[in-house]
């Protein structure tokens, strides 16, 4: 089977609609498939005289009490790095959430924009958060 695609997510700010409505400002994780990995398809990153507008958050979410592993998949780029699993594997602690910010995907989206991440454990969670 193919990996389990991990919707993302915008991210309301800094100035919502008023009244905020109930769960507009929730994140929903995904469970890590332990047999086909997840992937999300990658926001493009647009530099603007004010700011970088773009990219994504991988947020990652350790749900157990002990620590838990997760991988971040790196692609061949034009720089010349390798697909050599440069987050891998991370190590999470118990109870925890890490973050990843992707300000440039070269070298993490393939070719057709996906980025792919694993975790040997279904109590690993992800969200992506889009900035």
């Amino acid at each position: 089977m193919p990996p389990v695609l991990i919707a993302t997510q915008p991210v309301k700010g800094p100035y919502p609609a008023q009244p905020v409505p109930a769960t507009s400002l929730d994140l929903v994780f995904t469970p890590a498939d332990p047999a086909n990995g997840n992937y999300f398809v990658a926001d493009p990153i647009t530099p603007l005289p004010q700011g970088v507008i773009g990219g994504d958050v991988l947020l990652v979410w350790n749900t157990t009490v002990a620590p838990l592993q997760f991988s971040i998949q790196s692609q061949p780029d034009a720089a010349g790095r390798q697909a050599d699993g440069s987050v891998s594997p991370y190590t999470i602690a118990a109870n925890t959430i890490s973050a990843f910010k992707f300000s440039q995907f070269a070298g993490w989206e393939d070719a057709s924009g996906n980025v792919y991440v694993s975790s040997p454990s279904a109590s690993v969670l992800f969200a992506i958060a889009q900035r």
